[in-house]
């Protein structure tokens, strides 16, 4: 059976709704944005596989909701096998229910290693949702 406690765990969900909304953001509704993001791995010798990355607004459906069964989504191919072409072909058909974007980037980061990757966001998509595996654990 799959335990979406541990998968949320081992799929160590690394922000949620993390794009601080600068004022520069709020005088530019409408208009296109891009961001930089840096992913810092800070465990000891744990490496994290490529990350899934979502950007949206308070209108998609979270990746996951805690004490609720898993949505099908796509998170336990990732949290299981560090594969996030699920998650992405999930989201990427909910465009219009408060996604922007979803895709997946970067290649393994090792423990102490970054990764790094730009984003798009416009208008009212302020939110910024990051998964991945910590590929030496047991989720099972």
């Amino acid at each position: 059976m799959f335990n979406l406690a541990k998968a949320s765990f081992f799929a160590l969900l690394l922000a949620v709704s993390s794009i601080a909304q600068t004022d520069a953001m709020r005088g530019s509704r409408g208009r296109m944005r891009e961001f930089k993001i840096t992913v810092t791995n800070l465990s000891y010798q744990q490496t994290m596989s490529p990350f899934f990355v979502m950007v949206h607004n308070r209108n998609a459906v979270p990746l996951y909701e805690l004490g609720k069964p898993e949505k099908g989504n796509g998170l336990k191919l990732l949290a299981e096998d560090g594969m996030a072409s699920d998650l992405v072909d999930h989201y990427t058909m909910m465009e219009k229910d408060g996604v922007f974007s979803a895709e997946g980037v970067g290649g393994p980061t090792p423990g102490g290693g970054s990764s790094s990757f730009n984003i798009k966001t416009s208008g009212s998509f302020e939110y910024l949702s990051i998964a991945s595996m910590a590929i030496f654990t047991n989720g099972m």
